[in-house]
């Protein structure tokens, strides 16, 4: 199986596990018990895990690689970040939901992440410069382009990440055919954390591979 093949079945193996995951979502007390069906339903898929799956709740959302615990979750924001790996190709894809009634401030920060996110992916044509898409992020985040606190995305292949790296200092232009990942966000310590990934295929229209909703979920 060639990589762009592997990696377009680990993306739909993500949308229909977290799909079934999100449709189970009210037996789920803890971080922990939601990372463990999403788990359990990619592995039934054929597909291995591509990295530790993060989910992370409320101000615990503000740290990037959260391992998830035993902490009942509660109203905010949770991101879920995960991928498939499929005849050694990796997948990855984030999703924020929300717990309880956001607010107009709270859907006004997704919103821009959002928005973010659907104009980087639109931007990551052959020929681009890594440093700018990453630079566009921090300009559409507005104020809170300070509150970005990693880089927009990176290469995907038979690691999760893998070159290019889309940061502010890549002097690297995107290939037509390259699998990258662009994650915009938002974090407020002790508050919340707001991610928005895709898996996308880089050509004159980008394509991202994962097709999961990115409107704001609330349960």
């Amino acid at each position: 199986m060639d990589k762009t093949t592997a990696v377009r079945k680990a993306c739909k193996i993500n949308d229909e596990a977290f799909r079934e995951t999100l449709k189970n979502f009210s037996q789920f007390k803890t971080e922990r018990d939601l990372a463990n069906f999403l788990n359990r339903e990619i592995k039934k898929r054929s597909a291995k895990l591509a990295f530790p799956t993060i989910v992370a709740n409320a101000a615990h959302a503000y740290e990037l690689h959260h391992k998830p615990c035993k902490k009942k979750l509660s109203r905010g924001f949770v991101v879920i970040d995960f991928g498939a790996k499929v005849a050694g190709y990796c997948s990855d894809m984030t999703r924020t939901i929300f717990i309880g009634t956001p607010s107009n401030k709270e859907r006004e920060l997704y919103n821009l992440v959002q928005d973010a996110q659907n104009k980087c992916v639109k931007m990551s044509k052959p020929g681009v410069i890594c440093s700018e898409i990453d630079h566009y992020a921090t300009i559409l985040l507005g104020k809170y382009g300070p509150n970005f606190i990693h880089w927009v995305g990176h290469g995907i292949d038979k690691e999760v990440h893998a070159k290019p790296n889309i940061g502010p200092r890549s002097a690297a232009k995107l290939q037509a055919g390259e699998i990258i990942a662009i994650e915009p966000g938002i974090y407020i310590k002790k508050k919340l954390g707001i991610r928005i990934e895709d898996t996308v295929l880089v050509k004159n229209k980008p394509v991202a591979l994962t097709k999961f909703t990115k409107k704001l979920l609330t349960f």
